[in-house]
């Protein structure tokens, strides 16, 4: 069963999208303003620190807030959400802002039903919820980076003798990340990322990978400082790569 959170204060419209979700055999947790979000999340989760939803639609213009506030609240806490943001004035610095908040796709309105579930099931492949994804690596196996080791099923970097201590990407950061890592060296254009990851080539800006690169890269810097993150290349015009320490002379290789 997918629970879902959709955060909405348009009631037709939320009340369309939750018949729309509970068809599909899905549960809908339905909010109307930030203030409800921010209730509707301490009840949820104050006893096991987690959270119920595998999904939230998040309306990014609320009465009493941005959505971006509850973006950022959800993806920090709880690292296998899936979200979603939307709103009828989405401009490309917003979409950019929705992701650089923790969004993991954002869609236009007049939100199309059809569109909605099926992007919705995207990123639940991606998520690996529904059972129809393939892992990224086998189970149980880590990559260890110099002083670092990734583990690609959990989402999990950290520093080695530090176990106790992992850093969480979301699902895409992470798939990201290992897509990098398995090119071994080879520059991965932005295009050829977006289809591999994002498992789509439209509707999603190329800057999209920039912002979550950016993301992987701060995370790289607070685990094991700038060395760390510097192995997350940028080449000019073309794409990025993972060098790890000792590999940076490698021939370039453009996928």
């Amino acid at each position: 069963m997918v629970n879902v959170l959709l955060v909405e204060d348009n009631q037709e419209l939320r009340e369309e999208i939750s018949d729309c979700l509970r068809a599909e055999g899905w549960e809908v947790t339905q909010v109307s303003t930030m203030g409800a979000f921010h209730q509707l999340l301490r009840d949820d989760s104050s006893a096991t620190h987690t959270c119920s939803w595998q999904l939230a639609l998040i309306d990014i213009y609320l009465p009493d807030g941005a959505g971006f506030e509850a973006i950022q609240e959800l993806s920090t806490k709880f690292k296998q959400i899936g979200i979603l943001a939307f709103s009828g004035k989405v401009n490309l610095e917003e979409r950019l802002l929705c992701f650089e908040h923790g969004a993991d796709d954002v869609i236009a309105k007049p939100v199309y039903l059809r569109e909605l579930i099926s992007r919705m099931k995207a990123l639940l492949r991606r998520m690996s919820l529904t059972g129809e994804a393939e892992q990224l690596t086998p189970s149980g196996k880590l990559s260890y980076i110099d002083q670092l080791i990734f583990n690609a099923e959990e989402g999990t970097l950290q520093l080695k003798g530090r176990e106790d201590f992992p850093s969480h990407l979301t699902p895409i950061e992470a798939e990201l990340f290992n897509v990098l890592l398995q090119a071994k060296g080879k520059t991965l254009s932005r295009p050829y990322l977006l289809e591999k990851v994002w498992k789509q080539s439209e509707g999603i800006e190329t800057r999209t990978v920039d912002v979550y690169i950016s993301r992987i890269r701060k995370i790289l810097c607070d685990l094991g400082g700038e060395g760390a993150a510097n192995c997350l290349q940028s080449v000019r015009g073309e794409g990025y790569r993972y060098s790890a320490r000792g590999t940076s002379s490698l021939p370039d290789q453009i996928i």
